[in-house]
């Protein structure tokens, strides 16, 4: 997975998501738990329980190599949405309709750029 451009970051259009996936059993935790940041993961989680820093994974690029040790697996992605760029871009190479959308500003800008480019 490639990482995203501080653009891309700075207008939100791609948002990211870690998952962790446990090896181990641990009560009351689900196996798989996804967080928007690291930060919170290890406000979950803390330090000894997954037996990595937070520190340390702070400085890791999990969209390029996921963290992997004994008790868990640490793997950061996309987070798709309506409102995601790429998802309008794919939309528009493969000439679908817009996406409906219910609230109408959220869908006069999803569906702006589609208009655009008929009117050319």
């Amino acid at each position: 997975m490639a990482r995203t451009s501080a653009q891309d970051r700075a207008n939100k259009r791609v948002l990211r998501v870690f998952m962790v996936e446990l090896k181990v059993d641990m009560p009351d935790t689900p196996p798989i738990t996804f967080f928007g940041s690291k930060k919170a993961i290890f406000e979950y989680f803390g330090d000894k329980t997954l037996r990595i820093s937070y520190n340390y994974c702070r400085d890791l690029r999990l969209a390029e190599k996921p963290f992997e040790n004994a008790i868990c697996r640490i793997v950061e992605g996309p987070l798709y949405t309506l409102a995601c760029q790429e998802i309008v871009d794919r939309r528009e190479r493969e000439n679908r309709d817009p996406i409906p959308v219910r609230n109408q500003k959220g869908a006069d800008k999803l569906n702006a750029k589609k208009m655009a480019n008929n009117d050319e």
